[in-house]
């Protein structure tokens, strides 16, 4: 099932999008009388995500009133209240949690941002994890039940890993989305194959192992508590260098990708 924030005549609420159609759970609720939530917010901090998938399971939801993929407006689909945990995927099967709560913007699927115009500016890409459920000190084996679903992610900033880790940033831009995948999606994969490219740049591809990403959310959760909305960066491209105006992109095989365009400088 893939979870989206869309907007509709000026509101935010949630969607769940096939490969051509996106229904509004606002339609699901008045056809069949469902009484969910109808926002991404609602589904998340009531935790309605797992009666949802059950529902739609038996639904041929392009049946419902929808409209084309194509016609969508997805809205950045993260709560206002989410914490940002950076983890830095090393070849080692390592990482480093580093906590943005800082970020200085949101970059929607087909956003654009403006970018200083400093040579050393760098895209990094990987997979976010969107926390679906309150949890602290879980096992690896633990970390599946407690996720709401993945998406990919871009992180536009003008400096390295390590200054990262010491707040030495001039400019941070998170983009994630447009959709959620939720682990029905995911299930029985390993790992997802993640590519990234930026304007004039060849495209860079890695994998993210989903038993690396299971051990690091499980050690974060040590030390501090998980809420819903809460997302894990696995960044696992970085730093491919934008030095030029134009597209950038991110792909997850099965989960989906994002586009967003750069303008470096002044127009």
């Amino acid at each position: 099932m893939r979870l989206a924030s869309i907007e509709i005549k000026g509101e935010r609420l949630a969607g769940i999008v096939t490969d051509n159609v996106v229904v509004p759970v606002r339609e699901m609720n008045s056809m069949f009388g469902l009484g969910l939530p109808d926002t991404f917010e609602g589904l998340v901090k009531n935790q309605k995500i797992e009666h949802l998938r059950r529902i739609t399971h038996n639904i041929v939801l392009s049946d419902l009133s929808a409209f084309p993929v194509d016609d969508a407006v997805f809205s950045v689909p993260v709560l206002s209240t989410s914490r940002l945990w950076h983890v830095i995927s090393g070849k080692q099967g390592s990482g480093v949690p580093v906590q943005h709560d800082h970020y200085q913007s949101l970059l929607s699927h087909n956003g654009e941002v403006m970018l200083p115009d400093r040579s050393n500016t760098g895209l990094y890409a990987g997979m976010a994890v969107i926390m679906g459920r309150m949890c602290t000190g879980v096992t690896p084996d633990d970390v599946q039940d407690m996720v709401l679903g993945y998406t990919p992610f871009v992180h536009v900033t003008n400096c390295s890993a390590e200054s990262m880790k010491a707040r030495e940033t001039l400019f941070d831009c998170y983009g994630f989305g447009p959709w959620i995948a939720t682990h029905d999606e995911v299930k029985g994969l390993d790992s997802v194959s993640v590519s990234a490219s930026a304007v004039t740049q060849p495209v860079v591809r890695e994998t993210i192992f989903f038993s690396f990403v299971r051990k690091e959310i499980a050690r974060l959760s040590k030390t501090v508590a998980f809420y819903p909305g809460d997302i894990v960066f696995i960044s696992c491209i970085g730093s491919i260098p934008l030095v030029h105006s134009g597209g950038i992109q991110s792909n997850i095989t099965t989960v989906g990708g994002i586009y967003a365009r750069v303008v470096i400088g002044t127009r």
